[in-house]
């Protein structure tokens, strides 16, 4: 899957003359910056993404797939993950490429009776119920209903809670997916180029960006900044203040189990870092919220041994049938970052009129993509905030917000 990129260079050489004028500006070719170019362009917005390194380069790529998962999801997400699972079954075909979309449905294991003041067995019926009023169809399978699932999971399990409508997909096919379709539409990909800063004039309206090497982008109506680590540098920029976010370095493995690995759910748990996608060739992905640490030598992230034998330890714990396990990959190179209430900014920026971020996606906005980008691209071509995207505001914050 190829998508035709530029370097800053490359695109001045080839369009001597032609100004780099566009109706918006996106900084960042992830996941969420490529399907909002897609939505923008096809809808006849002139967009350029620009891109520090190169598509899919931090969270949105990467080996495996990650889930499409409502399930066990903040409630204030819920009304766009309802509008996302309607959209992932049919998005390879919109966007005429591949996405590996597969609905197998979410299940998530309960092991004790009470977790803290939010989960257990006795939050399970609520919780489910919950969802469910919220969009998300839900419902609580007793112990036995789990087993004859789950042939190889552990006796300790009490319940689960089933989501139908989850899923597994490919973040790094879908994101050059999106990317390509936007480009038909005629969107300009710009990777490699490294942007410096927001220009502004006084009352806070933006006129594009400024590169690392001093060229000017100038965007005609919006700059969009989806760059999820690098947002905050940006962003501080403008207003003089500071997301509350900071940056996190998933790790995500590849295992082969001694035994067929009969688990054919996303499959998640109440109580432990657990997250489980079954791959081609039987492979186990694994992750959950294990971490990696930041490597100043090279700049990414890298593995923890004591977090790589602490997931693979929960895994065997909760499916001891599968018998031996064989770490094939382990990563955490990818950044991501993590906002304070563990929900994403999607906002006009405090002190601007027209430069909106979106980012802090905590580990889980994969799956809003196809919504979170719909949503995003008609606030932007009418002026008009939808109501699922009010929860995410600066104001939540106690930080003021302006006008898209």
């Amino acid at each position: 899957m190829k998508v035709l990129l530029h370097s800053w260079s490359q695109w001045s050489t080839s369009h001597k003359g032609v100004h780099m004028q566009f109706d918006v500006v996106i900084v960042g070719g992830g996941a969420h910056g490529c399907a909002l170019a897609y939505e923008l362009a096809k809808n006849n917005r002139s967009v350029a993404v620009v891109e520090a390194r190169s598509l899919a380069a931090e969270a949105s790529g990467g080996f495996g797939k990650r889930g499409v998962r409502a399930n066990f999801r903040d409630i204030r997400e819920m009304r766009l993950m309802a509008e996302a699972h309607e959209h992932w079954p049919r998005l390879a075909d919109e966007l005429e490429g591949e996405t590996g979309y597969v609905r197998t449905g979410g299940l998530f294991l309960v092991e004790k009776e009470a977790v803290g003041t939010t989960g257990g067995v006795v939050a399970s019926k609520v919780r489910a119920s919950t969802q469910t009023r919220l969009g998300i169809p839900t419902e609580v399978w007793d112990q036995k209903q789990v087993f004859d699932a789950l042939p190889t999971v552990s006796n300790a399990i009490r319940c689960g809670i089933y989501t139908p409508q989850d899923g597994i997909a490919s973040h790094e096919a879908t994101t050059l997916s999106y990317a390509n379709a936007a480009q038909r539409n005629g969107a300009v990909f710009i990777e490699n180029t490294t942007v410096a800063g927001i220009n502004t004039q006084e009352g806070g309206h933006a006129t594009g960006v400024t590169t690392a090497t001093g060229e000017a982008i100038v965007a005609r109506q919006s700059v969009v900044v989806t760059a999820n680590v690098a947002s905050a540098g940006l962003i501080g920029n403008v207003y003089g203040g500071s997301l509350p976010t900071w940056p996190v370095y998933p790790q995500a493995l590849l295992l082969k189990s001694q035994h067929k690995p009969e688990i054919p759910f996303l499959t998640g748990h109440d109580s432990r870092s657990l997250s489980i996608k079954i791959l081609e060739n039987d492979l186990v992905m694994l992750s959950g919220g294990w971490r990696g640490q930041y490597d100043p030598e090279t700049g990414r992230g890298t593995t923890i041994q004591a977090n790589l034998d602490g997931n693979i330890a929960e895994l065997r714990t909760v499916f001891p049938g599968l018998g031996e396990l064989e770490l094939i990959r382990a990563e955490a190179s990818r950044s991501e970052s993590s906002c304070i209430d563990q929900i994403p900014i999607i906002d006009v920026v405090p002190g601007s009129t027209n430069v909106v971020v979106a980012a802090g996606w905590s580990g889980h906005g994969w799956a809003l993509v196809p919504s979170v980008a719909r949503n995003l691209a008609a606030w932007i071509h009418t002026g008009h905030k939808p109501s699922a995207l009010k929860p995410f505001t600066f104001s939540r914050l106690s930080l003021e917000a302006g006008q898209c």
